[in-house]
């Protein structure tokens, strides 16, 4: 699912307000901008003819064990879209062994 599909299956089931709020990308929309740029660089290029019957997704992020490479990162207002909001984030890293990064600011 790329941006452009994101952005409509949450514009079919969020409100209207919801929705420009999370769009307004804190103003400048600087982090949206360059989200978008990171994501048209990654690509997933399959091996053709490959054994994949021992392939473990399994790393340590920060000297901790994961499932799989990736952690979370915290959301703004999660409750806006749901209203477990940052509940069911964090209960979703815990069902999937991976983790949680904490918001260390002031």
């Amino acid at each position: 699912m790329d941006g452009a599909n994101k952005q409509e299956a949450a514009e079919s089931i969020l409100n209207p307000r919801t929705v420009d709020y999370y769009g307004a990308a804190s103003l400048d929309a600087y982090t949206l901008a360059e989200n978008k740029t990171s994501f048209r660089k990654c690509r997933l290029l399959p091996r053709v003819m490959r054994d994949v019957s021992s392939i473990r997704p399994q790393t340590t992020i920060f000297g901790c064990e994961s499932a799989l490479p990736i952690y979370v990162s915290p959301a703004s207002n999660a409750l806006l879209g749901h209203p477990d909001g940052e509940l069911n984030i964090t209960r979703g890293v815990s069902q999937s062994h991976t983790h949680l990064s904490k918001f260390l600011g002031g």
